[in-house]
């Protein structure tokens, strides 16, 4: 019964980190968990050019991420350099935007 149990929080957890995602809202830092398949069929509609709601917001950090994690694709918006990251699966690799 206890692992049903925590399978139900793991369940819950993820269902509400997606809801997160799709509200734009920053995930806890202690949410650290895969999310692959729920986030390959994870579809965003189009909007309009004029929207001012219903982005998708990449996590961000204060600083060159120095993590590793567990899957190829990962993005991470450095907010002090103004930097885009994404781990290729063995290393953070950097987008300029300007």
């Amino acid at each position: 019964m206890e692992a049903l149990q925590k399978l139900v929080e793991d369940i819950d957890k993820r269902l509400k980190a997606i809801e997160y995602i799709i509200k734009g809202i920053q995930l806890p830092t202690s949410w650290r968990f895969e999310l692959p398949v729920v986030m390959k069929q994870l579809r965003f509609p189009a909007i309009d050019v004029a929207a001012d709601g219903d982005f998708l917001v990449v996590p961000t950090c204060a600083g060159i991420p120095t993590g590793t994690p567990k899957t190829a694709g990962a993005m991470v918006w450095d907010r002090t350099n103004f930097k885009l990251y994404c781990w290729t699966g063995s290393a953070w690799k950097k987008v300029v935007l300007s």
